[in-house]
């Protein structure tokens, strides 16, 4: 399956986490696309009208889509991704490491249309490969109840 991997990509530490949870999602079998890798750094004219189409293709083009949730509000340009993924019906997991968290309900820390994702994991720890495998494990749950309903 091809993962498109939507999140803030500003920072050191945000393009950091994000190579390792792709390293880890990669070591399950999934084929990660990661927009930090293909944009700025590989073009001679920043064009940010051609990025945006980029990284739509690539969505379009993914099986599933991954989103950082983190923070008090979800990147603007995350929240176009995960839009553009639920309307083109992709398999779509939130996860938010933040800690800054209460309750068990998910989505009372993000906009309540992120409702329309298939599944929110909460996971304030420290241990990217597990936060992978939660990952991998909805994915698949997901796909399992598609294709039952199917």
């Amino acid at each position: 399956m091809n993962i498109y991997f939507a999140g803030p990509l500003f920072t050191i530490g945000e393009r950091s986490f994000n190579c390792l949870l792709r390293d880890a999602l990669e070591a399950r079998g999934y084929e990660v696309f990661l927009p930090q890798e293909s944009e700025a750094s590989n073009r001679t004219v920043f064009d940010h009208k051609e990025v945006a189409k980029d990284d739509q293709r690539a969505v379009y083009a993914a099986d599933v889509l991954i989103a950082n949730l983190d923070g008090a509000m979800v990147d603007d340009g995350t929240a176009v991704e995960i839009g553009m993924a639920i309307g083109k019906d992709k398999i779509t997991v939130g996860y938010r490491t933040d800690f800054r968290i209460c309750g068990d309900d998910p989505h009372i820390r993000v906009n309540l249309m992120f409702n329309l994702m298939d599944q929110v994991i909460l996971y304030p720890r420290n241990d990217i490969a597990e936060l992978a495998q939660k990952i991998h494990e909805a994915i698949l749950s997901v796909a399992r109840d598609r294709a039952n309903a199917a």
